[in-house]
């Protein structure tokens, strides 16, 4: 129970910093959800992976989407 709980907040945070990303990266609303439910599929189709490792990969996205996010801020409002 209490590790379905954990995943389950884990896995919305995520979300949240995934569409964080798109919106910033894009700076467009349409493109930004597309972006991120195309993220969220790609992530999901991965079921041969174990809870730790699909962890790892989940982490993996976010921080390349929110890095990629912070050099197009930094580029266009230098």
């Amino acid at each position: 129970m209490f590790r379905t709980l954990v995943g389950t907040a884990v896995h919305l945070t995520g979300a949240g910093l995934i569409d964080l990303a798109a919106g910033v990266t894009l700076r467009n609303t349409a493109g930004a959800i597309i972006l991120a439910n195309a993220v969220m599929t790609v992530r999901t189709s991965s079921g041969s992976l174990s809870p730790g490792s699909g962890l790892a990969v989940f982490a993996g996205y976010i921080v390349v989407l929110l890095a990629g996010a912070t050099v197009m801020l930094r580029r266009r409002d230098a």
